[in-house]
């Protein structure tokens, strides 16, 4: 059985948030979860994924490709 994955990692920084979620060559998608919006979309701007939900996960519609 495969996927999905979720990894969950403690970092102190902003920088080090970027530079670990950066460093999966897989990233095909990331969630953000903070009260801080403008942190978050700093963040998102930031990161090298397929797709980047804030304080949300796989709000899509199923059927699209």
């Amino acid at each position: 059985m495969s996927g999905p994955v979720v990894v969950l990692t403690k970092f102190k920084s902003e920088e080090e948030a970027v530079s670990l979620a950066n460093e999966n060559r897989f990233g095909l998608a990331t969630s953000i979860w903070t009260y801080n919006i403008k942190l978050a979309h700093r963040v998102a701007s930031n990161i090298d994924a397929g797709i980047i939900w804030i304080n949300d996960y796989h709000k899509n519609d199923p059927s699209s490709p």
